[in-house]
């Protein structure tokens, strides 16, 4: 055919686009390829940069609820930062199940097992973990009420050490400046809590540090030696105080209803707890611990751990958000207004529950 030709130079022409066409789609896909290919060794792909992290998880008991949700919190915060649980960060759990010669052939795995981070959940499980010398690898407790008073760190500034970790203990000014904005006329504050348990006895004298900058004019501590001398320590304090506080105490929260209910309420004593349960059974008002944002939070601590930072210059944390619940049927019968203040913090109604967020 004559090239010279008006048709054959038409279709010479659409074939040649034809090819031009077919080599800058090539081209384009070979781009993307390398493309994804540098994103994946920048970083920019999550999951792939960042180096793989193994972490140890030791329990002195079996897994609890609280502590199901602190993990649940650590992994969510660890996904965010680019993290994925069995591509580039594994967990490996190891429970002691309250068996101390358990527990040492557990330390003895954890110290050999080539690990970036041990997270430490629970007192007793720190404390063996430092009995066992755990030393050459960072770990980072929660759970811990008092790491101080435990002996797990000097002080709250830092460990000096490979410790690091979070407290789930309130803090108290905070705590009671929510109880005194629902019931701002108390001046005499009651204490019941566990005669001789240690926790326990430090939340009774960080209260009464705090008696002048509370504004309250006296501070009752009233112990009780085992749940069945509870009803004698609450007698002791009506017509005494103007409000009754029931610390972070085991044994007197889960034991306080028959106290609340037939002693409290009947002489319009309100009572503050610093553990949820109460409130089921009469207590006005509650601060507590969502143990998923701790976890989160928690996290936050391992990840910055796992990019350089020294576990001993990091200081203790605690909770940063804390939420309060109002039972609102003894507000009712104690004849007490949520303030305005409070309303406008409501984030939900759980039958006869009121939950408000303070914003912290």
């Amino acid at each position: 055919m004559d090239a010279g030709n008006p048709l054959q130079r038409n279709i010479i022409q659409k074939h040649s686009k034809k090819e031009t066409n077919v080599r800058l789609l090539i081209t384009k896909r070979r781009c993307i390829a390398i493309f994804v290919v540098l994103l994946l060794f920048v970083g920019l792909v999550p999951g792939f940069a960042i180096e793989k992290a193994k972490i140890a998880v030791f329990m002195w008991k079996p897994s609890a609820e609280i502590y199901d949700r602190i993990i649940e919190g650590v992994k969510a915060t660890f996904e965010a930062a680019g993290y994925r649980e069995n591509r580039n960060l594994l967990f490996d759990y190891f429970e002691a199940r309250k068996n101390m010669q358990l527990a040492s052939k557990l330390v003895e795995k954890i110290k050999t097992g080539n690990y970036k981070l041990v997270l430490s959940l629970g007192t007793k499980s720190t404390q063996i973990l430092q009995e066992y010398n755990v030393t050459e690898v960072p770990v980072l407790f929660s759970g811990v009420f008092d790491p101080v008073n435990a002996g797990i760190v000097p002080d709250l500034d830092g460990s000096q050490s490979n410790y690091a970790g979070s407290s789930h203990r309130q803090v108290f000014s905070r705590q009671f400046s929510y109880f005194l904005e629902l019931v701002p006329s108390v001046k005499r504050l009651g204490i019941i809590f566990r005669d001789g348990e240690a926790n326990s006895l430090v939340q009774v004298e960080e209260v009464k540090k705090l008696k002048d900058s509370l504004g309250l004019t006296e501070v009752i501590p009233s112990p009780a030696k085992d749940a069945d001398d509870l009803k004698r320590a609450t007698l002791l304090l009506v017509d005494k105080v103007d409000a009754i506080y029931l610390p972070a105490d085991i044994l007197v929260s889960s034991s306080a209803a028959l106290n609340i209910r037939d002693i409290a309420l009947p002489h319009k004593i309100p009572v503050f707890s610093a553990l949820i349960d109460p409130t089921k059974y009469g207590a006005l008002v509650s601060t507590y611990t969502d143990l998923f944002i701790l976890g989160k939070q928690v996290g936050r601590m391992a990840v910055r751990i796992l990019n350089g930072v020294d576990p001993g210059s990091m200081p203790i944390e605690f909770q940063q958000v804390t939420n309060i619940v109002v039972n609102r049927v003894a507000a009712e019968f104690l004849d007490i207004r949520i303030p305005e203040s409070m309303k406008d913090k409501i984030t939900g109604i759980v039958g006869k529950y009121l939950v408000i967020a303070t914003g912290d």
